[in-house]
């Protein structure tokens, strides 16, 4: 997991970088990471990173310029920290689900709905998130943040990881479908306590 790698379609052949800098890897090795693309740059957020035997939920994001060709830039780095779209969402997490809802598939903005995931505060979160791509900062809505009835999200009625969503308009409706993914399978009244001795 030390280099970026790309599939080419039509041609059906593997590519990928040269082996990442140590300054990368410390962000760029994450488990289960979200990503969007726009304005020609993948930019990758949420995730989580192994630290010992923990999990670090990373708060930053980065981006892979991918309007220039696939060969080492002049610069040596790959990654760049901090695209300025994400601002300081979403919910640090990792193992969520996430589907793209784009009503006009000839541009760059999209809506893109976040479901559930895992963190230090939760091994299955309710949370559903969405991020409007439009202009140059992104617009942000969590079933966590109530600001306005008109656009507010709501929760997921169980707490989930490791689900699959995908969105489809086949009913006449709008709908997204959340599949798999695992609940923390305990009462509401469950209580772990641990301790070291």
């Amino acid at each position: 997991n030390q280099r970026i790698l790309r599939y080419c379609i039509e041609d059906d052949e593997w590519e990928y970088s040269e082996i990442l800098r140590s300054n990368e890897l410390n962000t760029y090795e994450r488990i289960s990471p979200l990503s969007i693309v726009f304005d020609d740059k993948v930019i990758v957020f949420n995730g989580a990173i192994l630290s010992g035997n923990d999990f670090i939920y990373p708060v930053e994001d980065f981006y892979i310029n991918i309007r220039e060709s696939f060969e080492t830039p002049s610069s040596g780095q790959w990654l760049t920290f901090g695209s300025g779209f994400m601002g300081d969402f979403p919910e640090p997490k990792f193992q969520s689900a996430m589907v793209e809802y784009n009503f006009n598939p000839s541009a760059d903005y999209a809506d893109y709905y976040i479901f559930g995931g895992a963190n230090k505060n939760s091994p299955s979160l309710d949370i559903v998130e969405k991020i409007q791509t439009v202009d140059d900062d992104f617009k942000y809505n969590s079933s966590y943040i109530a600001l306005d009835p008109s656009v507010d999200l709501t929760a997921m009625l169980v707490g989930k990881h490791g689900s699959n969503a995908e969105f489809s308009s086949a009913s006449g409706s709008l709908c997204i479908y959340l599949m798999g993914g695992y609940t923390i399978n305990k009462d509401d009244d469950y209580v772990d306590i641990t301790f070291n001795i």
